[in-house]
């Protein structure tokens, strides 16, 4: 038996092949874990931002279509839209980092935010109401300040 003639991978081809497919695994793993960190710290910033557009389109639109004097920030940072004999209508407030409107008249409670809500304030100053809000998720920050009058 001669067996300089048989066909067979060395010790240090078959060597070199398992370096060179660790080699490839590492880097694809690494890939791999950098796409996915950063679809994560994405996705956060994609929720703050619906958060945000959800919030505008809530106030904005209730703070337009109600008379300056049928609004009232109230010493304890809620936001009251008062109805044509000067009852309550509804509350805008926080609870547990959460925007929840309150419908007085029909009774109903709806949480217009996700957990979210660091620090807030409504001010009215002139017929003009200003909002600030501070929300971070995960470790995103992201502030709101907005004015807006009443168009009516």
């Amino acid at each position: 038996m001669n067996l300089k003639k048989e066909n067979a991978f060395t010790l240090i081809e078959v060597m070199l092949s398992i370096v060179l497919i660790t080699i490839i695994l590492g880097v694809l793993f690494s890939l791999n874990m950098s796409g996915w960190k950063f679809f994560s710290i994405n996705q956060s910033k994609v929720e703050l931002f619906q958060q945000t557009k959800v919030i505008y389109a809530n106030l904005d639109k209730k703070i337009r279509n109600t008379k300056p004097e049928q609004i009232d920030v109230s010493i304890n940072k809620q936001l009251i839209f008062l109805d044509k004999d000067n009852n309550e209508e509804f509350k805008f407030f926080i609870e547990n980092k959460r925007l929840v409107v309150i419908n007085v008249k029909e009774n109903t409670k709806r949480y217009l935010t996700e957990n979210i809500i660091e620090n807030y304030s409504f001010e009215e100053n002139n017929n003009l109401i200003k909002y600030n809000f501070e929300l971070k998720n995960d470790n995103n920050t992201f502030k709101i300040e907005k004015s807006i009058k009443s168009r009516i």
